[in-house]
């Protein structure tokens, strides 16, 4: 039995690029942060491991059987970790900004996760004496046993708790939250079913690279081009559309809206509610203009940009803003 596992050498070194361009960057140290390190160092050390894997295999018949029985037993153990290790970090960020109480049920997930990794891991260390996940013949030939596929079966019942526990959060999620949910899931079961068609191709390093691959460049585009409080695009936004625009020869409206003496509710009442208010100011434009673009320009000024076909005049936009 022949095992191809170059799609896993290009995964590990795709992973491992992604760990030299993280180290050293400054970033809020949240659980969620910390656990989106954690799996990029621990999958790179996974994908390791299954390259050590195929090459015992492929060299069963040259290297003695305890090597090839501790290596692929390894190999089995860590097999759900990979994906579970970014599926809490999901978790962790779902729940981030969720009322208290619905928190539980993320306490709750996490007992369920760990009862069945539990299980799991007892099945796999006592596979040795039962061949239950596999075994080798007495010529050292690979042999799949009956419960081959339980930690395939174990990614997709994890994969499915997850976004079970995603729906009703979802209206404390953005739009770009909402994004990745929508996506994360298609792409490892869509992996993880080419996966079952050619068992012979090792595919769980790639399906991990590309769902934090994917994550980490998201993230990297929000973060250039989103202001944090309000999470509206942000001024450098704002000028690199008036320019693209204006290239185009696109004839719009700009509108520019300054909150006066706003320094005024920050010094009176706290920074805490002078952000209540800029996020009820941005709710109140998006209202009176839920099809143009809104853009948070400065600390207390708010840009609009609108289209051409947009039937009120500069002046009447003006005079709805200001009522």
């Amino acid at each position: 039995m022949s095992w191809n596992a170059a799609p896993e050498l290009i995964a590990a070194i795709v992973i491992l690029i992604l760990i030299l361009n993280t180290t050293g960057t400054q970033s809020v140290p949240t659980p969620r942060n910390r656990m989106f390190h954690l799996s990029l160092y621990f999958t790179f050390i996974c994908i390791v491991l299954n390259l050590l894997t195929v090459l015992t295999i492929n060299s069963a018949a040259r290297i003695p059987l305890w090597v090839n029985l501790v290596v692929n037993t390894a190999y089995f153990m860590i097999y759900p970790f990979m994906p579970l290790v970014f599926i809490t970090y999901m978790l962790l960020f779902i729940f981030e900004n969720s009322p208290t109480q619905h928190k539980e049920r993320l306490r709750l997930t996490l007992w369920v996760i760990g009862i069945a990794l539990a299980v799991y891991l007892v099945i796999t260390l006592v596979n040795l004496s039962t061949g239950w996940i596999f075994s080798f013949s007495a010529d050292f030939e690979y042999i799949r046993g009956p419960l081959n596929k339980l930690p395939l079966l174990l990614i997709i019942a994890l994969i499915i708790l997850a976004l079970v526990q995603a729906i009703p959060e979802r209206s404390s999620m953005d739009r770009f939250l909402l994004r990745i949910i929508s996506w994360f899931p298609l792409l490892s079961l869509g992996i993880l079913g080419v996966q079952v068609i050619y068992p012979n191709i090792v595919l769980t390093g790639t399906a991990m690279m590309l769902a934090t691959l994917s994550v980490h460049l998201n993230f990297q585009v929000k973060k250039i081009s989103e202001d944090d409080l309000t999470k509206l695009p942000n001024r450098e936004t704002f000028i690199k559309t008036v320019e693209l625009l204006s290239r185009r020869n696109r004839p719009v409206t700009i509108l520019l809206i300054s909150l006066d003496d706003f320094k005024y509710i920050n010094d009176t009442y706290g920074r805490v509610r002078g952000d209540q208010f800029l996020l009820a100011i941005k709710q109140g434009l998006l209202s009176y203009f839920p099809e143009q673009r809104l853009y948070r320009y400065s600390g207390d000024e708010f840009s609009l940009i609108l289209e051409s076909k947009q039937t009120l005049g500069e002046a009447q936009l003006a005079n709805q803003v200001i009522d």
